[in-house]
Order: C-alpha cells, then sequence, then structure tokens
C-alpha cells in the first residue's frame, strides 16, 4: 500500500509527466523528453526505410547510423532485418497485460512455455520481467534500441527470435555482429545474459542517444504512471518495485 503523503509525491509526478516539464539540455538541437522516454508520446520517432524496403519506426536521429549499419551487413553478405524499433507505452502494457491474463506464452528461462496455473503472482511477475519490460521502462520506448536479424537468413520462415536461432540459423551472421560491434562502440547489446533478463543478442541499442533517455527515467515517475495506467500485476510490482527498478531497469544503463 503506498502511503498518503507518497501519493501526493507521486500526483506530483504526475504533472510533471504530463505537462511535459522533464527535458534534458539540448544535444545537437534534440531536445529530450520524459514522454517520450516512456513511450507515451512518439513524436521523438519517424519511419526509416532500412534497405530500400524495411520501414521501421525508430529515433529521428538514427537515419545515418542505421544506414551504415545496414551497408556494412550488406557488404559482409547479410540483409539486416530489423523486427522492432519503437514501441509504444500502450503496446508494450497490451503485451505485459496478455501475458499476465495468460493470452500470451510466458516462457521460462530455456525459451519452453511456462504452466502460469502453476505460478503465484509473484512468480509470474519474474517470468514476464524475464523477457519483457514493464511498460514505461523498455528501451524501445526511447526509440534507440532495435531487435535485428538477417532476413536473407530468415527467407520463408517465421521469425521467432530465439538464442537457438543466433545459435543455428542466424549464427553467421550474430558472429559478423560480434566482430562489428567491436569497431563500432556507438552500439550496445544490453542484455547478454547477466543479471534476470533475458540474452538477447538481437537487441541493439545507439548508445549516444540512449544514454540521454536513461537519465529520464527515474523510479518516482515510472510508478506514479504505473499507478494511472492499467498494469496487471501492480500490487506485486509495487510490492518490489525499489529492487525491481534496479535490477531490470537501472541495471542496464548503458555506461
Amino acid at each position: 500500500m503506498v502511503s498518503a503523503p507518497f501519493n501526493k509525491g507521486l500526483q506530483y509526478y504526475r504533472f510533471e509527466l504530463f505537462t511535459q516539464s522533464f527535458w534534458t539540455p539540448k544535444r545537437g538541437g534534440q531536445l529530450f523528453k520524459l514522454a517520450n522516454a516512456m513511450g507515451l508520446d512518439s513524436s521523438h520517432v519517424i519511419p526509416h526505410v532500412i534497405g530500400g524496403h524495411c520501414l521501421v519506426p525508430m529515433h529521428k536521429q538514427l537515419a545515418l547510423a542505421l544506414e551504415r549499419l545496414f551497408l556494412a551487413a550488406k557488404e559482409a553478405g547479410f540483409e539486416l532485418g530489423v523486427a522492432s524499433g519503437f514501441r509504444s507505452f500502450d503496446r508494450q502494457r497490451t503485451i505485459w497485460n496478455a501475458k499476465a491474463d495468460g493470452q500470451r506464452l510466458i516462457l521460462s528461462a530455456d525459451e519452453t512455455p511456462l504452466d502460469t496455473a502453476l505460478l503465484n503472482d509473484d512468480e509470474k511477475l519474474l517470468a514476464i520481467m524475464h523477457w519483457s519490460a514493464i511498460p514505461g521502462t523498455s528501451r524501445h520506448h526511447w526509440g534507440t534500441d532495435c531487435d535485428v536479424y538477417d532476413a536473407t537468413a530468415l527467407g520463408t520462415k517465421t521469425l521467432a527470435l530465439t538464442v537457438v536461432e543466433t545459435q543455428t540459423l542466424f549464427a553467421p551472421f550474430y558472429t559478423w555482429l560480434d566482430t562489428y560491434l567491436i569497431d563500432h562502440p556507438e552500439w550496445v547489446r544490453p542484455y547478454m545474459g547477466r543479471g534476470p533478463v533475458a540474452c538477447e543478442p538481437w537487441h541493439l541499442s545507439y548508445a549516444p542517444l540512449a544514454m540521454q533517455y536513461q537519465r529520464l527515467i527515474v523510479p518516482q515517475v515510472i510508478m506514479a504512471q504505473l499507478l494511472a495506467g492499467d498494469i496487471r500485476l501492480i500490487d506485486c510490482v509495487m510490492d518490489n518495485w525499489p529492487a525491481l527498478y534496479e535490477q531490470y531497469v537501472a541495471a542496464y544503463f548503458v555506461k
């Protein structure tokens, strides 16, 4: 239960959020807005054409970086596909609530479906968070992060984006990507198996922009939006919020 004094604080943070008053200083003419950082406002993203045909919503300032990545992959014999770029708060909430309600599979750490009937709410919460971020905390809200794969290798197959795929169907592509990232530190992979979040070799983050948005993601502001946001398992989230924020959000910030 949230105390009365703290509720007053949450009302303050909610007001600040929707009046869009949490802005960082300008960086190259770009203002970094809190509502953007939480996926509540998509004014920071535009559709990017990748390889002349793949239309992906990403941050406005990513056009050149994405094109360089695509061309480098093409030169190495791969066709860069982007499975996911910007994702709104509403979309993340839909994914989250569907998993919590049993309408979407929750996978175990070894990528097999869990029987959620055997899980209590706390166990279900952690199982969901292994693969899916709490709405408002997803790095995809920022428009700086994307999930990439080799479209040529995929062919007509259905994309699942699993660790097994990275070791089999897409192994040559991710081996190349390992080498490419060594010389291009502007791109980082935040989820590589350290800590409680699943290993996602496909998840790239453009550090120069991501570092600006992560500065805005503070626990009090996220909590205010979650309490107003029709989020399943909210009681479990609130009961464990300080630890969840540190272990699942702040621990993966770009240093």
